[in-house]
């Protein structure tokens, strides 16, 4: 799947907690294009932003999940992301305003999912793993 394709696929469909958010929204794209769920504990186990926030507080946080995963699943961390890869970025968040939120490269930017929109800018990288082949 071309990384273009599947973000337009995205703006056509709605948000919805435990299902498509800005959590899974990354982790539907590594699954799409490696065919390794990072996020299948997560999926369908939550329904709205508190129990989300909830779920992610009582596992150490949204930047310890995403590590703990991407690390099972055996993605190797990078400082230099590449169109494709993901990572974590300080920008809007459903949940606190602004915060930790995941996100896919596409070249000079980060794309996150907002609940009514992508959103794509220069967001400050805090981690990022090698998807892109």
């Amino acid at each position: 799947m071309m990384l273009r394709d599947y973000l337009e696929s995205c703006c056509r469909r709605r948000w919805e907690w435990g299902s498509h958010d800005c959590t899974l929204f990354a982790a539907d794209w590594v699954l799409a294009v490696t065919g390794t769920d990072p996020a299948a504990g997560w999926r369908g186990r939550y329904g709205s932003a508190d129990e989300c926030r909830a779920r992610l507080l009582n596992a150490g946080g949204l930047e310890a999940v995403v590590a703990r995963a991407m690390t099972a699943a055996r993605f190797s961390e990078t400082d230099a992301p590449v169109t494709g890869d993901v990572g974590l970025v300080r920008a809007p968040t459903a949940l606190d305003g602004m915060g930790v939120v995941s996100a896919i490269r596409q070249g000079d930017l980060w794309v996150v999912r907002g609940i009514r929109r992508l959103l794509a800018a220069p967001f400050p990288t805090a981690r990022a793993w090698r998807v892109a082949a």
